[in-house]
């Protein structure tokens, strides 16, 4: 359920070990699938609908707020979404499953300056697994008429894939549905910048083993700055654990003309093919020109080449552009991407297209 509602899209082309393997289409849940916390709050709504379970109650029980409903078995209080509580789930939740009862807060942004939220949780077993993740939540409430900006500085804690062991959680746009989840240090940059839609956002921070903690820094802002989209991209991304694929430029004043020369023009890493439909991702495409520049066939793009060249170059691109000079098969799973919509898609540029799929996709 979790995974209908995030809206998948393709699945890899060869799901390797430590090869990416989905990608959310909105790129703050790519650490949200691969649920291993509990069933989501849409989860245990559609079996209610489904079995009619809100039937029970008559039209005299809560009025539930937040995209809450009636409980089924206590038609005076509601079932809430994660981070609302009280009888109508219109406060913040209480911590579960052995949170400390202080934990979590309701805050008011009022700065346009940064402002700077710390929290923690530990498990409800001191050694060992927990039965359950201990939760709390912390409400960052803005004035009206303004938004939240949030950024993740650093998180610590046990690291698993699905948060198995515990992570921080954002809901800035849907609370109805699992926010943007942190599970591992290496989640936070990625994430980018999150934008809240209305004057609230919800920070949660959840752990069956051991302690989690967060630091995150929020302020107001207005809501024309706001991206459509509700998140934006750092704008000092530093991949300072990848050599990058340097190109090194030799000038030489021959007839008025500069010519590049790529002295490297190379994979760096080693399963690029089975990477080939991140070649244009905007969330992989930095790292993914650099580390795999051969198969992105980007090393060509960026030269430049003397006139003499270029007339080659012409006739080379239109001959690969011939259905006589495809030389490639489709690949295994061609038909059942192009049923997902891989040959129509924006995400996937015609290089990969017609490198993967060239004959489906009707590429040659």
């Amino acid at each position: 359920m979790i995974m209908e509602v995030l809206c998948i899209i393709q699945i890899q082309i060869c799901p390797l070990i430590g090869s990416v393997t989905m990608l959310a289409k909105d790129k703050s849940f790519q650490h949200t699938m691969g649920n291993n916390v509990a069933p989501s709050f849409l989860d245990v709504l559609e079996m209610n609908l489904y079995y009619k379970c809100s039937e029970h109650c008559n039209a005299n029980g809560a009025d539930c707020k937040n995209g809450g409903y009636r409980h089924p078995r206590n038609c005076s209080t509601c079932i809430c979404p994660d981070g609302f509580g009280g009888f109508d789930c219109t406060r913040r939740a209480t911590p579960v499953f052995g949170a400390p009862s202080n934990c979590g807060a309701t805050i008011k942004a009022n700065n346009s300056d940064f402002q700077i939220l710390n929290g923690e949780v530990s498990s409800s077993v001191e050694n060992g697994m927990a039965p359950r993740h201990a939760q709390c939540w912390w409400h960052i409430r803005a004035p009206m008429g303004k938004r939240i900006q949030i950024r993740v500085k650093s998180v610590s804690g046990a690291c698993s894939d699905g948060c198995f062991y515990g992570g921080t959680e954002i809901k800035a746009r849907d609370f109805l549905r699992v926010g943007a989840r942190i599970c591992c240090r290496s989640d936070v940059r990625p994430l980018g910048i999150l934008y809240s839609n209305t004057e609230l956002a919800i920070i949660s921070v959840f752990s069956q083993y051991k302690k989690q903690h967060f630091s995150i820094e929020y302020k107001i802002v207005d809501p024309l700055n706001v991206p459509p989209n509700g998140f934006d991209e750092y704008d000092n991304i530093n991949w300072t654990h990848i050599k990058e694929n340097k190109i090194e430029v030799n000038k030489e004043v021959e007839k008025n003309k500069t010519e590049k020369v790529i002295k490297v023009c190379r994979d760096i890493a080693t399963k690029c093919f089975s990477l080939l439909n991140l070649c244009e991702n905007r969330l992989y495409k930095r790292i993914m020109r650099s580390q795999c520049a051969k198969s992105c066939a980007v090393c060509s793009s960026s030269e430049e080449v003397s006139e003499a060249n270029k007339n080659e170059k012409v006739d080379k691109e239109k001959k690969e552009n011939t259905k006589e000079n495809c030389g490639k098969k489709d690949h295994d799973g061609c038909q059942a991407w192009a049923k997902n919509g891989f040959c129509n898609s924006s995400s996937y540029s015609v290089i990969v297209k017609r490198q993967i799929c060239p004959i489906i996709c009707k590429m040659c």
